[in-house]
């Protein structure tokens, strides 16, 4: 028995050390540059007017949605809301790069299913600087910095460090030009 107790505590040890390297969140990937994103501040209008693109993205919306509010586990259950559209955002984009007639209006536009990160990356990183900005402006000398907000969740969960640079560099223009576009097509 004493063998046996040993085997059983060797399993124990390697759970506790490689369950947390499997269920950690995968990092962010960087999918933005300026030309990437010049592109898509000048192309993502006519491409979301697109029927066939835009009911893509509604109908994975909508799968993403009941998956989110079936799953106990979700941040929208816990309260955590910023990270719970975050993530419902990561499930539509992941969803829809699987419709295939949309990622063919996509590739006749030029584009191939990097577009859905592109929009993923850019709708959250101006939903996240809006909170920022919002925040901001409000702040007074006791309030954190910016990116410290309690309850705000680090965006490095989300969007890969050098994308989160890009997008708070071209903040204004960005929202400008599509940040009405953006909420439009994202639920928020």
């Amino acid at each position: 028995m004493p063998a046996q107790n040993y085997r059983i505590a060797l399993l124990v040890i390697i759970a506790a050390i490689t369950l947390p390297v499997f269920s950690a969140e995968p990092a962010p990937v960087p999918v933005l540059n300026q030309t990437k994103l010049d592109r898509f501040v000048n192309e993502v209008e006519a491409i979301t007017a697109d029927s066939i693109i835009a009911s893509a993205w509604d109908t994975a919306y909508q799968s993403a949605s009941m998956e989110v509010l079936m799953n106990p586990d979700s941040a929208m259950m816990s309260g955590d809301m910023v990270s719970a559209v975050y993530a419902l955002l990561l499930k539509t984009r992941d969803t829809v790069k699987f419709d295939a007639a949309a990622n063919a209006a996509l590739m006749q536009k030029g584009w191939t299913t990097e577009f859905w990160d592109i929009f993923a990356a850019v709708s959250i990183g101006l939903h996240y600087a809006s909170i920022v900005d919002s925040s901001t402006a409000v702040a007074d000398p006791d309030t954190p910095q910016p990116g410290t907000i309690p309850g705000l969740p680090d965006i490095k969960r989300f969007l890969h460090p050098n994308d989160w640079d890009l997008i708070k560099k071209n903040y204004s223009a960005l929202f400008a030009r599509v940040g009405e576009e953006i909420d439009k097509n994202n639920g928020w």
